[in-house]
């Protein structure tokens, strides 16, 4: 009972707990205690490795959150019974193979979730290079006009790129949440 609260009571990651216990009982000249121990090594370094690694904070859970719901939303409202048509190489093709492209970067939290900056593209030409933004951009002059697209350029250039409030990411995610509970 005593070894056994001691085990418990570590805060190393119980693969690690798991070798030494294992280093213990079992002789490293049998075929399977040698085994049997290399492949506990295995887990224990990688368990050691994802511990040392810095857990997010709660701005970097709810941000993520947020992608995430904005992606869905994207999705579902670009999309009709399972099909897309990709914005910038106008193929169609099913929802497994779609994407919630952003004409201009992510990193400028000023237009990371605007909806007229977000559309349905396909995994292909979201990975290309700068996601061809050259066609996205077309598309986005051809939807909206070149108001908004001369819009997002200037809030690109101009807005100072400061986190949002985990306040505002909050109330983001129920406005977004609801937005894609009314399309699906």
């Amino acid at each position: 009972m005593g070894r056994r609260t001691m085990l418990i009571n570590k805060k190393e990651p119980i693969q690690i707990r798991a070798l030494k216990l294992a280093e213990k009982m079992f002789n490293g000249n049998s075929p399977e205690g040698r085994y049997i121990l290399a492949r506990l090594r295995v887990k224990a370094a990688h368990a050691a490795k994802r511990a040392e690694k810095p857990k997010k904070s709660d701005f970097q859970k709810a941000r993520d959150r947020l992608d995430q719901i904005f992606g869905k939303y994207i999705r579902a409202r670009d999309s009709e019974n399972r099909v897309f048509q990709c914005c910038t190489c106008n193929k169609i093709k099913t929802v497994e193979h779609m994407n919630a492209g952003h004409c201009y970067s992510r990193k400028y939290y000023a237009i990371r979730w605007n909806e007229q900056n977000c559309h349905g593209q396909c995994i292909y030409c979201n990975t290309q290079p700068l996601g061809l933004y050259q066609k996205h951009e077309e598309y986005i002059k051809n939807k909206y006009g070149d108001g908004v697209l001369n819009k997002l350029k200037s809030v690109k250039m101009f807005k100072t790129n400061r986190n949002p409030s985990l306040f505002e990411i909050e109330h983001l995610i129920k406005y977004y949440t609801e937005k894609l509970n009314n399309v699906t």
